[in-house]
């Protein structure tokens, strides 16, 4: 599923887009498992083409995700961050946006995180995003929306090789191949390889003055002193792929797909400003270095004759590591998931179109803390857990007339838990009994169209998101507090109320709006619970509620063959409503920006092409009483504005060159981390 090739230009002209209808036109599959124009929709998706990636020169695919509004994925730290927290629909957590490729969720079954880099950005056909509520197509996860990655199509001999240096030592190497073996049997390949030598994003922090230390604030505002930093954060990373297609006929095919992926991510050598001998005395100086590796296995069976479609998958992260040198720590949490989704399009009458299918998916998940002295101690199992999930579901489109048109789904899961988990200080391991619970996820929506370029729509659906396996069964320790695991957690639930507005104008331009109300209940939440053992402990609650009202607005336009723009604006007003303090009540929810502006343009012909994006994004809060409220420290969330800029040449039609640069005016701000400032690029790309 991850393999692929940028397509290889057989003529000059091929550099210019050509002139369409633009973006409504397009057909998607995300919204109800069935092929429509997005223009036929009634729910809020947008698009990121395989054009819109070649002329953004992303190298991570979630940066793609400035030309949708609704999304934000903040990469904290630069190519080496390892964030996977997607906000969307005024949710914030992994796990509570379902994000797929082919069909494939690939979210981990520890606690819902996507490694976004391990996705070759070159091979994607396109990537469509629907935001809000989708439980009744797609069930646990889909709360907050979906994210479906769509490769290309594996049907000529094509390649690409791209090599790119960059500041901080960055390298971004890759290299595809498709060989089209005869006319039933085809073939892929992928490598990809990225590196870099970090720059610093960690300060060493006192809470006391000491001789030549810097005076600095807590988020809080509250002194403290800066007494060095702990050294350049540094990244490498590998990708491999491999995928096979056979065609029994014009309408049968069945694809094998296997990725492997591995990165680690560690600190160079500390730098004290109150002398060498003090690193020693202070833990402060060391950061936690990490890594991960995992396969993705997928079988997907096609007949689109007879409309029956399954997708078969083993995700296996088989190594993550989070090292405490100062807690003398090594936590490893291996994680798999086996599922099989199968499902049929049919028609019920000529008016309406149907999908009907089933899920089955089990996820195992064994964390284990060492000492670092005691590395291959089997008794340090910190704990274990076994989801089971099974669900049926069915979607339907009635065409009353050429106008109206009503979209119904519903979705039954029943999902199963149990698992056993090690208390700090404790060395009986406890074992909890198996739970269960059903949940009936189910959709509305009705859709007019005034004529064949424009639709308004107003639905109404619910959805749930299970709590993940690290919130229920597994103990951590981070910043003096110890999170425990809660094996009572109940899944999180959201009502999603929304109208909208679509339209294509003069065939140029394509404008969309989406106004949307959500009600969550059970809110996970987490909850100081006070000392356990002689120690500060918190733990995931079902203890809050929360409001989202906020509107998206859309807007794509082409000028021309050779130039387009877009911009696009999300408002989010998510707050708590139920919660564990009183201080908490009515504020935001952490991590969720309140305004989202990003605008764009882009030029290609013959011989040159560029793209300018700008790019706003509030205020954020880390704390649930949004008491972090100052900024330019490390740890808070500043509002920022940067600018990005790339200019490239065509040399001719299979190479081109490309220099890039990011953050234009080198904005100083902090995203918890401090970012990189102004970075530079050269890509050099070959197509064959």
């Amino acid at each position: 599923i991850f393999t692929g090739s940028l397509p290889s230009m057989s003529s000059a002209e091929e550099v210019i887009p050509v002139e369409k209808e633009f973006m409504l036109d397009e057909i998607v599959v995300t919204s109800s498992r069935i092929d429509n124009k997005k223009v036929d929709m009634p729910n809020s998706i947008s698009v990121v083409t395989a054009e819109d990636l070649k002329n953004l020169k992303v190298k991570n695919l979630d940066e793609a995700f400035i030309k949708i509004p609704g999304i934000y994925v903040p990469r904290l730290s630069g190519i080496g961050s390892t964030t996977s927290q997607i906000a969307m629909r005024g949710v914030n957590a992994a796990n509570s946006t379902a994000v797929m490729v082919n069909g494939q969720k690939i979210n981990d079954s520890y606690n819902g995180s996507v490694t976004w880099s391990s996705i070759p950005v070159d091979l994607v056909e396109r990537v469509e995003v629907l935001r809000g509520p989708a439980s009744s197509i797609y069930g646990s996860g889909a709360m907050g929306g979906v994210v479906n990655i769509i490769t290309k199509d594996l049907n000529k001999n094509t390649g690409s090789v791209s090599i790119s240096y960059g500041t901080h030592g960055m390298q971004n190497h890759r290299f595809f191949y498709n060989a089209a073996i005869n006319d039933r049997f085809s073939m892929a390949f992928n490598y990809e390889k990225k590196k870099t030598k970090g720059y610093v994003t960690d300060p060493a922090i006192s809470k006391t003055y000491i001789a030549g230390s810097v005076e600095n604030y807590t988020n809080k505002g509250k002194k403290n002193y800066i007494i060095g930093n702990k050294g350049k954060r540094q990244w490498d990373e590998n990708s491999y792929g491999i995928r096979a297609k056979y065609k029994f006929d014009d309408a049968k095919s069945m694809e094998i797909s296997a990725l492997k992926n591995e990165y680690e991510y560690y600190y160079s050598q500390p730098t004290s400003y109150v002398g060498h001998d003090v690193v020693k005395k202070y833990g402060t100086y060391f950061s936690t270095p990490g890594e991960k590796a995992m396969n993705l296995y997928s079988l997907n069976y096609k007949d689109t004759k007879n409309g029956w479609n399954a997708i078969l998958g083993y995700n296996d992260q088989y190594k993550q590591h989070d090292t405490s040198i100062s807690k003398a720590t090594d936590s490893s949490k291996p994680n798999t998931r086996v599922f099989a989704d199968i499902y049929k399009n049919f028609s019920l009458s000529s008016k309406d179109r149907s999908v009907a299918g089933i899920y089955f998916s089990r996820d195992k998940m064994d964390a284990q803390v060492y000492k670092l002295s005691n590395r291959f101690d089997s008794d340090t199992k910190n704990g274990s857990a076994r989801n089971k999930s099974f669900a049926a579901y069915i979607n339907n489109i009635h065409d009353f007339n050429d106008r109206w048109k009503l979209n119904l789904g519903l979705r039954y899961d029943r999902w199963n838990s149990e698992g056993k988990i090690l208390l700090p200080k404790k060395t009986d391991i406890i074992h909890y009994p198996s739970k269960s619970f059903d949940y009936v996820s189910p959709s509305i929506a009705l859709e007019y169209k005034p004529n064949e370029t424009s639709g308004a729509y107003i639905s109404w659906g619910k959805a749930f998101e299970a709590p993940s396996m690290y919130r229920m069964y597994s103990s951590s320790y981070s910043s003096g507090i110890y999170n425990i695991g809660n094996p009572d957690l109940k899944p999180q639930k959201v009502t999603n109320y929304e109208i909208g507005y679509k339209a294509t104008l003069n065939g140029k331009s394509d404008v969309a709006l989406s106004v949307f109300h959500a009600e969550y209940t059970d809110l996970l939440y987490k909850n100081n619970i006070g000392m356990v053992d002689g120690m500060n402990a918190s733990r995931y609650e079902n203890a809050g509620k929360a409001e989202a009202n906020g509107y998206e607005l859309e807007l794509n336009h082409r000028f021309n063959q050779n130039m387009s723009a877009f911009l696009n604006y999300t408002y989010q007003n998510s707050r708590i409503k139920e919660c564990v303090k009183d201080s908490e009540k009515n504020k935001l929810v952490t991590a969720v920006p309140k305004h989202i502006f990003r605008s764009g343009i882009t030029y290609n012909d013959t011989k040159w092409h560029s793209t300018l994006l700008g790019e706003y994004v509030s205020k954020r809060f880390g704390s649930a009483d949004n008491s972090d409220v100052v900024n330019e420290v490390h740890g808070s969330y500043d509002p920022y504005f940067i600018m990005n800029l790339n200019i490239g040449y065509h040399f001719n039609k299979n190479c081109d060159l490309t220099f890039a640069v990011n953050n234009i005016f080198d904005r100083g701000y902090f995203n918890y981390y401090n970012p990189e400032g102004r970075t530079f690029e050269a890509v050099l790309t070959y197509n064959f």
